[in-house]
C-alpha cells in the first residue's frame, strides 16, 4: 500500500539504488578486502576503518588506488586480488536476504523497475546480488564496468536513465552519500 501510495503522489516509475552500504552493509568487507590486496602487492595498508571511509567513501577501487599514488602498473592485480577476496568474504558475512527478496518484488509491482546503479565493478556487484539472492530479481544492474567517469559524475545514472528509458523526473535514487547523487 505504501508503494502504491507513493507512486500515486510523486509520479514515481522507477527506483535506483546503490548497492554497497544502501542495499547491504559492506563497507567492513570492502575495507578488509582492500587492505588485503595492498598488502600482496605493497607495503601500504589502510590503518583504521575509519580513515578507509573518510578518504575513500564511495570511490571504486581504480580511484582509491590512484588517490594512494599505486603504481599504475600493480592497478590490475590489486583489483583482482581485491575482487577475489571480497567475493570469499561475501560468502563468509552475507546472507541471503528473504525480506530485501520480497521488498524488491513488491516494488517493481507497484511502482515499476528497480535499478542497481554502483561504483563497484560488475564483478563485485554480481557477487553482492547474488549471494543476496536478488540478482535476478532486479531488474539491471549498471556498475563502475559500464562508465568512464564514476560517481560523483553522473555518467552511470544517465547510462541507467537511457536503458530504461526514463527520465530524471521519473525516478527516486537512494543513496548512503552525498558523492552518489
Amino acid at each position: 500500500q505504501d508503494f502504491e501510495k507513493a507512486k500515486n503522489e510523486m509520479s514515481i516509475k522507477a527506483i535506483f539504488s546503490d548497492l554497497d552500504n544502501t542495499i547491504v552493509n559492506s563497507g567492513d568487507i570492502h575495507y578488509s578486502a582492500f587492505n588485503y590486496a595492498l598488502q600482496k602487492y605493497t607495503s601500504t595498508i589502510i590503518a583504521t576503518k575509519e580513515e578507509y571511509d573518510n578518504r575513500f567513501n564511495s570511490c571504486n577501487t581504480k580511484t582509491k588506488l590512484e588517490i594512494l599514488g599505486i603504481p599504475k602498473e600493480l592497478h590490475t592485480s590489486i583489483i583482482q586480488a581485491k575482487n577475489d577476496e571480497f567475493a570469499k568474504l561475501v560468502k563468509q558475512h552475507i546472507k541471503k536476504d528473504i525480506i530485501l527478496m520480497e521488498l524488491i518484488e513488491r516494488a517493481k509491482i507497484f511502482i515499476g523497475p528497480f535499478v542497481v546503479v554502483t561504483n563497484s565493478n560488475s564483478q563485485t556487484a554480481n557477487s553482492l546480488l547474488t549471494v543476496l539472492g536478488i540478482k535476478d530479481i532486479v531488474s539491471l544492474i549498471v556498475d563502475a564496468d559500464d562508465v568512464k567517469n564514476f560517481k560523483p559524475a553522473g555518467d552511470i545514472y544517465v547510462k541507467a536513465l537511457k536503458k530504461v528509458g526514463m527520465s530524471p523526473d521519473d525516478v527516486i535514487v537512494l543513496e548512503d552519500s552525498d558523492i552518489g547523487v
